[in-house]
């Protein structure tokens, strides 16, 4: 585990790039200050202008390219995605494809995308005939979780 400290502003948002979970810290006056990916969390520092980070500089990513089949268009499918997406540390998109399915693009490490790929079957499973997953390796080019039309 390594320890290191950020400045708020552009110098966190650097450092931001080179981490896997999301990182907020919040300002004497309740609102965010700052943002990006790490493994762990951010906490704020008592001057409120410095976060500490911890990540773990060995933690192993992946990408899965999901194609769900079934009843998964125009039941909520992608919105109900991203709000599990919220329960985990997790990047990518959800969107509708033209042929009926719904493609899910997920990067974090496999631990957390096993366990967001669970939740969501478990909360969409009535909708969900067919899966189809890709696993490949991260391409880090997400920062957060969209809904994508």
């Amino acid at each position: 585990m390594v320890r290191r400290r950020f400045a708020r502003g552009r110098s966190a948002r650097r450092a931001a790039q080179h981490g896997t979970s999301h990182v907020f810290g919040y300002t004497s006056n309740g609102t965010i200050a700052a943002g990006g990916w790490f493994t762990h969390f951010v906490v704020q520092a008592p001057s409120c202008r410095v976060y500490e980070a911890c990540l773990n500089v060995n933690t192993a990513q992946e990408r899965r390219e999901v194609h769900f089949t079934g009843r998964v268009q125009g039941v909520g499918f992608r919105f109900t995605t991203r709000a599990i997406a919220g329960r985990h540390p997790v990047r990518g998109i959800v969107k509708n494809l033209s042929d009926g399915r719904v493609l899910v693009v997920v990067e974090g490490t496999p631990e957390t995308l096993d366990g967001f790929l669970a939740d969501l079957e478990a909360e969409l499973s009535h909708y969900i005939v067919d899966k189809d997953v890709a696993v490949l390796p991260a391409t880090h080019e997400f920062s957060n979780f969209d809904v994508r039309r």
